[in-house]
């Protein structure tokens, strides 16, 4: 019995030694792994791949950019100014889309369009239009469309070259519309356009009468200068001169005509060659002249 009560004694005496209070105090876990702790004052961010969170970013991304679509409006670029349709319709008018693909050797070459099989008038002051020839598979240019085989152009337009861009546009019943960019092999931009419906963006259309009604010149500008088709015209509305300008020159071959239905041909005048509009030693000279009874009184060959 005495043995009891000692070895009781002896234990209270040791549970309450201040050695075994701090050990009972460390005895939680303090693992570490290849001497470092896990425990840490940073807090972790976790950020979940969520549908939720692209949202956020996208609506982050339009606040501080604006989206593809209104940055490319306010340039006067690609769906400038143009309502959301149908991905088969381009302007009031629907549409297919189709690619030709061109090998050689190795490189390829890739044209994506869209057109329309609606036969429609080509937009004024126009004297070329380019459409899908379905019978040969090919892009034509021509002064007036092939009913039986053709469908005008209209709609987006890219040309690749082994998957980079050559140019890239939009079409509208077969004219150049908006804004058109041309590229080199080497992805480099070479030049831009802007047209509306067909003709440059700056075009100045001018009038013989106060209500606009009878067309007086139609002038192409491009960059400040004349470019492209020009004309004119007799208050009848017939045509009185035709010809093309590159950088502000004229160029190639000119035609005037008379006021009247027949013998209408008065002179054709040879201007210097397009790839040399600066060419200061070439002087026009008239190569054809009619009167106004349609006899040729001057027909020059160099």
């Amino acid at each position: 019995m005495r043995k009891i009560i000692l070895f009781a004694f002896a234990l209270f005496v040791l549970i309450s030694s201040p050695s075994y209070a701090q050990i009972l105090e460390i005895s939680e876990d303090t693992t570490e792994v290849d001497d470092v702790s896990l425990i840490s004052d940073v807090i972790p961010s976790i950020e979940l791949n969520t549908k939720e969170k692209k949202k956020e970013d996208k609506q982050k991304k339009i606040n501080l950019f604006g989206s593809k679509e209104k940055g490319e409006a306010q340039r006067g670029g690609f769906g400038a100014n143009e309502k959301k349709t149908p991905s088969n319709e381009y302007m009031g008018h629907r549409t297919s889309r189709t690619f030709i693909k061109r090998l050689s050797g190795k490189n390829f070459l890739i044209e994506r369009f869209q057109y329309t099989n609606e036969v429609l008038p080509i937009p004024a002051y126009n004297d070329d239009v380019f459409y899908f020839n379905k019978k040969q598979r090919k892009i034509e240019k021509a002064n007036k469309l092939d009913k039986e085989n053709g469908a005008l152009l209209h709609g987006y337009y890219k040309k690749t070259w082994n998957g980079e861009i050559l140019e890239e546009g939009y079409f509208y019943l077969g004219v150049k519309h908006g804004r058109w960019e041309i590229f080199d092999k080497d992805t480099n931009l070479v030049d831009k356009f802007y047209y509306s419906k067909g003709l440059y963006e700056d075009t100045q259309i001018t009038y013989h009468d106060k209500n606009k009604t009878k067309v007086d010149e139609v002038v192409q500008i491009h960059n400040g200068v004349r470019e492209g088709v020009y004309k004119s015209f007799y208050p009848s509305g017939r045509l009185k001169e035709k010809g093309e300008y590159v950088d502000g020159q004229k160029v190639g071959k000119w035609y005037e005509y008379y006021d009247q239905t027949k013998f209408a041909r008065k002179r054709e005048v040879m201007h210097t060659n397009k790839a040399r509009p600066f060419d200061e030693k070439f002087e026009s000279y008239i190569t054809k002249e009619w009167d106004e009874k349609g006899k040729l009184i001057i027909n020059v060959v160099k």
